[in-house]
């Protein structure tokens, strides 16, 4: 009974607005190719040097309800995106070499 109680309160937890984040549900559902599609062009839209995404991976949910996504691109560049839990979607981008440098966070992990 505790257990099944302790479901249903983090389930209530996790299911306000605070976690709503549609463009990560929107990114969330597509396919691989999609994805790395979508990646690529956030990527170049923001100048940064990726010249096509081949692998992505959901890292982790924050606590506001942004999410972080790592891509890797295929000049073996790798990045950090933050999908903000706002209703445009904005995103922020680390180089993850950069992450690692400042020991803040290591990426495909």
């Amino acid at each position: 009974m505790k257990r099944i109680l302790l479901t249903i309160m983090i389930g209530a937890l996790f299911s306000g607005p605070a976690w709503a984040n549609p463009t990560h549900e929107l990114v969330q559902q597509m396919s691989d190719p999609d994805r790395n599609a979508y990646f690529t062009k956030v990527l170049q839209d923001a100048g940064e040097r990726c010249d096509g995404a081949t692998k992505t991976q959901f890292q982790r949910r924050g606590n506001s309800g942004d999410a972080v996504w790592n891509v890797a691109c295929r000049n073996k560049k790798s990045y950090s995106i933050v999908i903000h839990s706002d209703t445009k979607g904005s995103t922020m981008i680390t180089d993850c070499a950069t992450l690692k440098a400042l020991h803040v966070e290591q990426c495909f992990k």
